[in-house]
């Protein structure tokens, strides 16, 4: 049997459709009525921005750009939901421009569009800081955490810029320094 590996997945926007190609090409249609879902379905209604994988509790967490969906990955059954929007930290429109876990699973990291990043509680997807980058509105592409002597420090791209934000005991933020890459530089990307 030949397998089918997608070596390439490409947005069509002009026929709103994915192009997988692999062995041979497939077209997948993007379009779609809300009246097509089941009366019980409690999925996601707008594209997925990006799926995450906690093995610490076997959890699948996929988001879109309102809602944070939770599953149990030996089931496929959705525990919870939480808005994106349930936190008094962005007004007006709101984009999802990144997502990840900290190094230990326990909390999700979010960056939007406006400069603002909030870390969730998985759990019971309650907001419990907010990150905001006082001289800036752009866009964040990247978050990520890291442990070093017993402290965790959340560290998002902007620009040229990194935002690190330390976090205390209480999981409070207890200090957000700045640092600027040289002008020849161009925009910070991706952090690893």
């Amino acid at each position: 049997a030949r397998e089918n590996i997608f070596s390439m997945v490409v947005f069509d926007k002009h026929r709103h459709r994915i192009l997988c190609c692999s062995t041979w090409l497939s077209a997948y249609s993007l379009r779609r009525k809300t009246a097509e879902f089941p009366p019980h379905y409690n999925g996601h209604t707008t594209p997925v921005q990006g799926v995450l994988y906690n093995p610490n509790n076997t959890q699948i967490v996929t988001f879109d750009n309102e809602f944070v969906n939770v599953w149990k990955a030996e089931t496929g059954k959705l525990q919870f939901h939480f808005s994106l929007a349930s936190f008094s930290g962005v007004s007006g429109e709101y984009r999802l421009t990144s997502i990840s876990y900290d190094g230990l699973c326990r909390r999700i990291i979010t960056g939007f569009h406006q400069g603002t990043v909030v870390i969730w509680n998985p759990s019971n997807g309650q907001a419990l800081n907010i990150i905001r980058d006082p001289d800036s509105m752009a866009e964040i592409n990247c978050v990520i955490s890291m442990q070093r002597k017993g402290q965790t420090f959340y560290i998002a791209s902007v620009g040229r810029r990194l935002l690190i934000a330390k976090e205390a005991q209480q999981f409070t933020i207890t200090s957000v320094t700045r640092w600027t890459a040289p002008p020849e530089c161009g925009s910070i990307l991706c952090v690893h």
